[in-house]
């Protein structure tokens, strides 16, 4: 059974917290490991688990940042924990911190993907180890949050959130060309907000704003949930649906 345990930060003023994962059967080796830990992240929250089903359950609970496996426990080892991440589909540094490791088992386990082996106790070659690990991490955090804006950006409406005509063309063709393969079809609907202009010029740029939202989430509200909406222009939505052009007209209220 595994405990969440947060641990005091380093010193004041550094607030980024670090989560990590410790596959330990010994408790107490879990809250030694928790305390050489702490010289080498701010903020330390950790949860020890030592079984495959306890495992599962952690990494559902959880982001974390880190794992360190103990390798030889009783019916689980860190071979065993390795293969219970990759099949969770996260990735996530992954180190073997054991005195009960042969080095052709600790070398083989790397040449699967493990990222490092440390020996059991030692403090001096662990630390360095875990801070470039969360290096890492925090690197790939940044960047992939960096490819997520400028994905928005590039494929999704600023002001209602909608996908826009970028995204809407892209993903069409693609549709159209399965629909080719396998002999379906699908409806459009083109919706044009009249007299926008008219209301842009008498209330106000900031109201024909209001506006557009309020149009994209009544909008997204009628459609169903296979249907690709987007913003396709300043007053302009359009709606891809695989209903029939019947079904997607009493859906909108045409």
């Amino acid at each position: 059974m595994g405990h969440m345990h947060p641990a005091r930060p380093l010193a004041e003023g550094r607030r980024e917290t670090m989560r990590i994962l410790i596959i330990e059967d010994s408790e107490d080796d879990a809250l030694l490991l928790s305390r050489e830990l702490r010289q080498a992240v701010d903020e330390l929250v950790y949860e020890r688990v030592d079984s495959e089903a306890g495992m599962r359950a952690a990494l559902g609970r959880c982001a974390w940042d880190l794992v360190i496996s103990d390798h030889s426990m009783p019916g689980f080892s860190s071979v065993d924990a390795f293969r219970v991440l990759k099949s969770s589909g996260k990735d996530i540094p992954f180190i073997i911190y054991s005195g009960d490791i042969s080095q052709p088992i600790a070398v083989s386990a790397m040449a699967e993907g493990v990222h490092d082996f440390v020996q059991k106790g030692d403090v001096e070659r662990l630390l360095p180890v875990v801070r470039r690990e969360l290096k890492g991490v925090a690197e790939r955090h940044a960047r992939e949050k960096a490819e997520g804006r400028v994905y928005r950006l590039v494929n999704f409406d600023q002001l209602t959130g909608l996908p826009n005509r970028t995204l809407f063309i892209r993903q069409g063709a693609e549709l159209l060309r399965e629909l080719g393969r396998c002999g379906s079809g699908a409806a459009i609907a083109y919706i044009d907000l009249d007299r926008f202009m008219r209301i842009n010029n008498t209330f106000g740029y900031a109201t024909g704003d209001v506006l557009v939202r309020a149009v994209g989430q009544r909008l997204a509200g009628c459609v169903g949930a296979d249907a690709l909406l987007a913003r396709c222009g300043r007053d302009e939505f359009v709606v891809r649906s695989e209903e029939h052009t019947s079904e997607l007209q009493s859906r909108l209220h045409l």
